[in-house]
Parts: C-alpha cells; structure tokens; sequence
C-alpha cells in the first residue's frame, strides 16, 4: 500500500477511544392495567439482559424500579451490568432521580 502524502498518528484513531464497556439502559415509563391515572411508574433493564426484540417486551422487565422519596424529590438507584463491575465495582449504580418542574 502506498501513500501518497506522508502519514501521521491521531490519538483519535486509537484504541483510546473505545469504551471499555457499553450498554444502552432503559427505562419504561407507564401504568399498570389497575393503576390510577395519578400513578407513574418506570421499569428498568440494560439492554444486554432483554432477551430478543425490545418491542416484544412490555414492561421491559417483571418489576418496576422503586423509588424513594428524598426531600422533594424521587430517586431509584440501577446496578450497572455486570460487565462494568470490573470497572466501576461491584457496588456501582446509576441513580434516576425525578423532581418537579419549576
């Protein structure tokens, strides 16, 4: 392979920039068939656990995300996958927190 202009190394174009994990997660916002209309609830999963097609699950998983009031606001807390422990450790977490518009 030639080259015709002298070539050069980019930091950009190296190993650098590859994460060293990735995952989607996803949060399923709605009700339950007996739920009141006040009620909203989320349902969470990493996409690296649901099995097949997202569209075919609903709620994307058997339990909803608990939430726990902390002053004003709600929060729930999401292990990350386990591909990240390694990582971030095995105690790590995302937190979801929801507050009221102003």
């Amino acid at each position: 392979m030639e080259f015709s202009a002298p070539t050069r190394f980019f930091w950009q174009h190296h190993l650098e920039q590859v994460a060293d994990w990735e995952d989607v997660l996803i949060v399923d916002v709605g009700r339950r068939d007996d739920d009141p209309a006040t009620v909203l609830r989320a349902w969470t999963a990493w996409n690296s656990t649901v099995p097949g097609a997202l569209e075919d699950v609903d709620p994307i998983t058997g339990d909803d995300s608990r939430f726990v009031k902390d002053d004003e606001d709600l929060f729930c807390e999401v292990a990350l996958p386990s591909v990240a422990h390694p990582i971030l450790g095995d105690a790590s977490r995302l937190r979801l927190t929801v507050s009221r518009r102003a």
